[in-house]
């Protein structure tokens, strides 16, 4: 992959993930100074802003003890596999790990997201369920199908450049009715060099 992908495709994936935290932050959070009262987020609403790093689940510390992540989100479960978002520093990363008893392992490596296919870390099923699962919780977050399909029309549709994206991420995407733009480029299993 060249340099110049490699950052455009970082470069999205942080974009994308900060504008959701900013987002689904916004929409939970209000105006502060309407009330003291305000009722705690949800676990759902946690998961979009993410959790502090600390209440990780004791089997999946394990798999993220080397990292320097400050903020956790679960995106999807599909059987003993979790897509699972860590931000580090200001940006987020995900990963696929597997849980079997106490154990975890992290299938996908750091700071490689965007550049494979989810299905080249676990069965395609389970890429699709968990791409699914992702999706849905983004555009809930987003605000809906219609503000969701703006932001991503508006920062992924740069005509100049290629975006990449899980090839999971673009199907689901479709089934949810989101157009895709033009330039919007699918990563296979065999990923992006």
């Amino acid at each position: 992959m060249t340099n110049r992908k490699l950052q455009i495709l970082r470069f999205l994936g942080l974009f994308c993930a900060t504008a959701l935290v900013i987002v689904a932050w916004t929409s939970i959070s209000g105006d502060r100074s309407v009330s003291s009262q305000k009722e705690q987020p949800t676990f759902e609403q946690q998961q979009a802003i993410g959790v502090d790093i600390a209440q990780l689940p004791k089997n999946l510390s394990s798999c993220f003890s080397d990292r320097e992540a400050s903020e956790y989100r679960i995106w999807g479960e599909s059987g003993k596999y979790k897509l699972i978002a860590l931000k580090e520093g200001n940006q987020w990363q995900e990963a696929i790990v597997a849980i079997e008893g106490d154990s975890c392992r992290v299938l996908s490596p750091s700071g490689r997201s965007f550049n494979r296919a989810l299905s080249a870390y676990v069965p395609e099923s389970v890429a699709l369920d968990l791409a699914r699962q992702r999706y849905r919780k983004v555009i809930e977050i987003a605000g809906g199908q219609e503000a969701f399909q703006e932001q991503f029309q508006e920062h992924a549709s740069d005509p100049n450049t290629d975006t990449y994206m899980p090839e999971e991420y673009i199907q689901v995407l479709q089934e949810l009715g989101i157009q895709i733009p033009d330039n919007v480029v699918p990563v296979d299993a065999q990923g992006v060099e």
